[in-house]
């Protein structure tokens, strides 16, 4: 009986104080961890006059829980530039965002560049629409689709 009792009183001091098992190592996802390659394409969606081609583009992502960090590289000829990137994915949804700057006009500007899309079996399409330059009407799309390495 005296054990019982003891059982009752730890059960009890549980249930008061809040027991529970240490949360489990962090979930990785893996839909979206891991290399992309592909393209980045950028369209001119306002008034600015601008134009080029697609460039090569590869992604490295890592996610914890719901949270994305990524290289996204951006490669034309000899010339690659490589990006952070950070956001959260959601089921099959990714947000990410990068700090950006731009001179408009001899003056210089930062903003945000905001992506948003999904992941549609081995392939990822991340569309984002940038006013660079208000006051000048620059405007573009911005689309990188990738596919799993």
């Amino acid at each position: 009986m005296k054990r019982n009792n003891l059982l009752s009183v730890i059960l009890i001091m549980c249930s008061l104080s809040g027991c529970k098992k240490s949360d489990p190592d962090p979930v990785v996802n893996k839909g979206l961890s891991g290399n992309w390659a592909g393209d980045y394409q950028t369209q001119q969606a306002g008034s600015c006059s601008w134009s080029g081609p697609a460039v090569t583009a590869t992604a490295t992502f890592q996610v914890v829980n719901n949270t994305v960090t990524a290289i996204v590289t951006q490669t034309a000829g000899p010339t690659s530039v490589p990006t952070q990137f950070t956001g959260t994915i959601d089921g099959n949804t990714v947000s990410l965002s990068t700090a950006n700057s731009a001179i408009c006009n001899g003056t210089p500007r930062s903003y945000i560049s905001r992506f948003g899309g999904t992941i549609n079996g081995s392939t990822l399409t991340l569309v984002s629409r940038d006013t660079i330059c208000p006051a000048q009407g620059c405007i573009f799309l911005k689309t990188i689709k990738l596919t799993r390495q």
